[in-house]
């Protein structure tokens, strides 16, 4: 198994001034009360992965380390690579196009 050094993925923290506050988009950005922002100040790390991410693309963030995590996580999977997707929906539809035709059935739990 390959060596992995995981101590550059511990304690990752955003960089950015006190005037920033990033709230998903499909929520009330903007629209909060000094109480909440003083609590998202005080106790929250930021939705964001990456505030001023010129890549375009999740995987090849440096800073933080996504890129060399994705490298870092297929090798200690033992996979050829791994790939981000925008959310669940994706990785299901990915996997879904890959097990199963247009027409078949697929059933799924409430685990699912």
């Amino acid at each position: 198994m390959a060596k992995i050094d995981v101590g550059k993925y511990r304690n990752l923290r955003r960089v950015v001034g006190e005037g920033w506050i990033n709230i998903h988009p499909i929520q009330r950005g903007g629209i909060l009360p000094p109480e909440s922002r003083e609590a998202l100040l005080s106790f929250g790390d930021g939705y964001s992965t990456c505030d001023i991410c010129i890549e375009g693309r999740v995987d090849l963030v440096r800073t933080p380390p996504i890129l060399e995590f994705a490298s870092d996580l297929a090798k200690f999977l033992n996979m050829d690579e791994i790939r981000f997707t925008p959310g669940a929906r994706g990785a299901k539809q990915a996997i879904f196009r890959s097990i199963a035709n247009p027409g078949d059935t697929i059933v799924l739990d409430s685990l699912a």
